[in-house]
């Protein structure tokens, strides 16, 4: 589920995996492989730094919703 909200908030932004692991500070092949859905659960502190380096909270990232 993190793989899509990823996907689709950098596709809204205009921003390419590369781009994420250099905004993020993390390599290119652990924001590729989060964003393709290859690691089922990825690090908390590599989608922290995601989280802080697309400007969204951790709930919007993994696609929490709260009643």
């Amino acid at each position: 589920m993190i793989n899509e909200n990823l996907k689709q908030i950098c596709l809204k932004r205009g921003i390419s995996a590369y781009r994420l692991s250099k905004l993020a500070n993390i390599p290119i092949s652990v924001a590729a492989k989060i964003i393709r859905g290859e690691v089922k659960n990825p690090r908390i502190d590599s989608v922290i730094k995601m989280a802080d380096a697309l400007d969204v909270t951790l709930d919007e990232l993994v696609g929490r919703k709260r009643n």
